[in-house]
């Protein structure tokens, strides 16, 4: 068993499950339909099976026998981040981890298994306002924030990440020269994206861009990146492996430095949960160092 992990992806599914239908899914949730389509079809790909068996014109959307599996027993947890994190009361002994979709990936479900802890978690992955907001609230037990300012609590449970290296990709089709550069000098004529890990100790050559534009989610970026709408420094694994059949990634690597990771606990949890806490924090320690 694995721990409960909660996603953006997750209410997208089951909103397309209430309706059976992507574009009125797609209405209430505020978003494209090409992003609502994009974001089951990853989540499938994580998953390892269909969600939905899918026919012609409005209301054809049916549920596969696992899908339909899949939201009962998320009904059953009410696999509403929002909901989730506005009921402290619910499950008292789980411990309560909310961090964003990288943190969770790289680190937090690693040191789960590590810790034998993944059985008795329930994981939120939501931006880092979120998870903000949930600890100052006591909604849950501890919060991951990644960012380059001083620790936000005690310093203890700040976790120096050694440094990274992310291509260039683009959609192969429009932008193919990106296989071939050997810097980004070369690119620089191409609209690129730049976000949250883009900080003034990157490369020198990104403000030579003549077309960046400042994007912060994650979603959307990849959604233009796989639209041919522009290219952008990505971790490849935030793209299916389908997906990644259809970009274009630079053979030559940018350094992202000075990013920090803090574990944030609520001192008003229980001793025992703040124990365990403690221990995952000491096991993504020992991955990084």
């Amino acid at each position: 068993m694995n721990a409960t992990i909660y996603s953006k992806n997750i209410i997208y599914f089951l909103k397309c499950a209430e309706l059976k239908s992507i574009s009125k899914a797609a209405k209430e949730l505020h978003i494209s339909q090409s992003a609502l389509s994009m974001a089951i079809k990853r989540l499938e790909e994580e998953l390892g099976f269909a969600l939905f068996s899918r026919g012609r014109g409005l209301g054809a959307l049916k549920l596969t026998d696992s899908a339909v599996r899949l939201a009962e027993h998320l009904k059953g947890q009410k696999s509403s981040v929002s909901d989730l994190l506005k009921e402290p009361g619910s499950q008292p002994n789980s411990l309560k981890i909310a961090a964003i979709q990288y943190v969770t990936r790289k680190f937090l479900l690693p040191a789960l298994e590590e810790t034998d802890l993944l059985d008795e978690t329930r994981v939120f992955t939501v931006r880092s306002a979120k998870a903000l907001e949930a600890i100052n609230s006591d909604r849950i037990d501890m919060a991951f924030v990644l960012s380059h300012s001083k620790p936000l609590r005690d310093p203890r449970y700040c976790i120096e990440i050694k440094d990274e290296t992310v291509g260039i990709v683009g959609l192969k089709s429009k932008f193919p020269q990106i296989a071939k550069a050997k810097s980004p000098e070369e690119l620089k004529d191409l609209p690129v994206i730049v976000g949250d890990r883009i900080r003034d100790d990157w490369y020198d050559s990104l403000n030579d861009y003549q077309r960046a534009y400042y994007i912060e989610d994650h979603f959307s970026a990849r959604a233009l990146i796989l639209g041919g709408y522009a290219v952008a420094p990505f971790q490849l694994d935030y793209f299916t492996v389908e997906e990644l059949k259809l970009l274009a990634v630079s053979k030559f690597k940018i350094p992202s430095t000075g990013w920090k990771l803090y574990a944030i606990l609520n001192r008003h949890s229980a001793e025992s949960n703040l124990q365990k806490c403690r221990e995952i924090v000491a096991s993504i320690k020992d991955m990084v160092d």
